[in-house]
Formats: structure tokens, C-alpha cells, sequence
């Protein structure tokens, strides 16, 4: 079948909570020293680009064509944070 698929990992989530996950990653390894993440409204963030509300994308017709179902992403940062970091 032709068309767009979307294969993104879930759990769905916001940037700001994307970058929390990687903060706190980093933070268990020992390897990153940041007090806070502050969470900012798209309307605050200075951006020629419009940006909608909700941006998550669908995986319902991938799992439904060829039954590719995703994959948890927290597994898949955690192993990028840690090559980083040489582990």
C-alpha cells in the first residue's frame, strides 16, 4: 500500500519532556550536573516556523499495513546516552 507511514517510538511526549529524559539519564550515569529543565510554550519560544499545538505523529497505519508495531524509545536513549559518554 502507498503512502506516508510514521514509525516514531512511544510513549508520545513533548519536547521539553524529551529533553527532562535525557537530563535525567545523563544524571544517573553520574556525567551531567543541570539543576532544573524549564518547560516553555511554543508561543514563547521565538520561531519564524508555526508550529501546531499537538505535533504527534500516528503509527496506526504502519501497524495496521505491514503490523510493524513501535518500540519503546526509553531503551534506545538510554543506550545513545551512554555511548556518549564512552559506556
Amino acid at each position: 500500500e502507498r503512502g506516508t507511514y510514521q514509525n516514531t517510538g512511544t510513549p508520545p511526549l513533548s519536547w521539553y519532556e524529551f529533553a527532562k529524559k535525557i537530563i535525567d539519564d545523563a544524571q544517573q550515569l553520574n556525567h551531567l550536573m543541570v539543576k532544573k529543565v524549564i518547560p516553555i510554550a511554543t508561543l514563547d519560544y521565538p520561531s519564524i516556523a508555526l508550529r501546531p499545538a499537538n505535533s504527534e505523529l500516528s503509527c496506526d497505519r504502519i501497524t495496521r499495513v505491514f503490523d510493524i508495531k513501535p518500540n519503546n524509545w526509553f531503551l534506545g536513549l538510554k543506550k545513545v546516552v551512554k555511548s556518549y559518554y564512552g559506556i
